[in-house]
């Protein structure tokens, strides 16, 4: 609303407000989510495939939004222990009693091409194919089990989200591309196609989108295609700052709660 379309009952409650709008931002200040930011770290765990490279570009690639945040005393930003599965990663925070607790309600599975589209076939193939890598789990049994291992560690009962970070996909359909214009000159030899020799199938964009219609409706996590394991590191680098964010946010609505209520009892106390 411009200064000019005001009226004088505006201005009377932005007055009125005005020691609740300071005491917000004195409370912001106070608790920024650099502050909470530094007691998130990234779980990691050892056996992964993919662990070593992880660990390299997490170090590699610089969170420009929190650099020079973290102290020497503050816990690891990468801790890498046995998870409840390989091709997970995990999130830990540190609050200020000096306890921790994993967020069990936000797990990453990283899937490479190869055993997503092996557990796709397995859900429109009833019978499963037996794959090298997935053998005949389809994709819901994947995020099932995962869930399942996921409270039975942390013993909870709530809900888990399944973030699923697919790797490479694109690098699969192109060399499909390719492989069916081959196909289609009389050549058949995969030997020139490591991802789609390595996956056992050949899977059309459009049938894996129709696969996906079925479980969207049984399921809630999310998927997410990724080019490759550096947007991987960054989406994860990204999701502690949303955390931070979150934490930081929680700690202003509670002590503006607590500011709130505080006068309400005391008026109400007998004299």
């Amino acid at each position: 609303m411009s200064q000019e379309h005001r009226s004088e009952d505006d201005f009377d409650i932005d007055a009125e407000l005005s020691p609740f709008y300071e005491f917000m931002s004195n409370i912001r200040s106070a608790h920024p989510p650099e502050k909470f930011w530094r007691k998130i770290s990234i779980l990691l765990d050892p056996r992964s495939e993919y662990h070593q490279r992880l660990i390299h570009l997490l170090n590699e690639i610089q969170l420009k939004v929190m650099n020079d945040v973290r102290k020497s005393h503050d816990p690891a930003f990468i801790i890498t222990q046995n998870m409840f599965m390989e091709d997970v990663i995990g999130f830990r925070y540190f609050n200020w009693g000096l306890s921790s607790y994993d967020l069990i309600s936000s797990v990453f599975l990283i899937m490479s091409a190869e055993k997503f589209l092996q557990s796709i076939a397995n859900s429109i193939n009833a019978k499963g194919c037996n794959f090298r890598l997935m053998g005949n789990r389809c994709f819901l049994d994947v995020l099932h089990t995962t869930k399942q291992l996921a409270r039975a560690s942390s013993k909870v009962y709530e809900d888990v989200h399944i973030s699923v970070m697919v790797i490479g996909l694109n690098d699969y359909f192109q060399e499909k591309e390719k492989f069916d214009k081959q196909w289609k000159n009389g050549c058949f030899d995969l030997s020139d196609y490591p991802i789609l020799s390595n996956a056992e199938v050949l899977l059309s964009k459009e049938e894996v989108e129709e696969s996906f219609k079925a479980y969207m409706e049984t399921d809630f996590s999310t998927i997410y295609y990724l080019d490759n394991l550096r947007q991987l590191v960054s989406f994860t680098q990204t999701f502690t700052v949303h955390i931070a964010l979150q934490e930081s946010e929680n700690m202003c609505e509670m002590l503006a709660r607590e500011r709130l209520y505080m006068p309400m009892q005391s008026n109400d106390s007998p004299q």
